[in-house]
């Protein structure tokens, strides 16, 4: 093999790992996506069986992407914030009157 295929089939190997890494990164996830991965949080954290009832809203602050309450079958309540991608932000400051 020639220099020139080698470093062509070394910057391939590299490459296309890298490329679709960096593709299935920079998706952002569904909606669907988000809720359920919060569903399945709340029931670790609480401990409960069975599915919680989880709805999702959106938010008027650009840095949250929706809010999610999740109730479980003995009432408590748990909501969250997310970002765009899903990720856990902290709840916004309530307005003083």
């Amino acid at each position: 093999m020639t220099q020139r295929r080698m470093v062509f089939l070394a910057v391939l190997i590299l490459g296309v790992p890298a490329a679709w890494l960096g593709f299935r990164l920079g998706q952002v996830p569904s909606e669907s996506q988000i809720i359920e991965s919060y569903a399945a949080r709340f029931m670790r954290n609480s401990g409960q069986e069975g599915l919680p009832n989880c709805v999702a809203r959106p938010h008027d602050a650009p840095d949250i992407r929706m809010v999610i309450t999740c109730e479980g079958a003995d009432g408590r309540t748990q909501t969250y914030f997310t970002d765009k991608r899903g990720a856990p932000v902290r709840a916004p400051e309530r307005p003083e009157a």
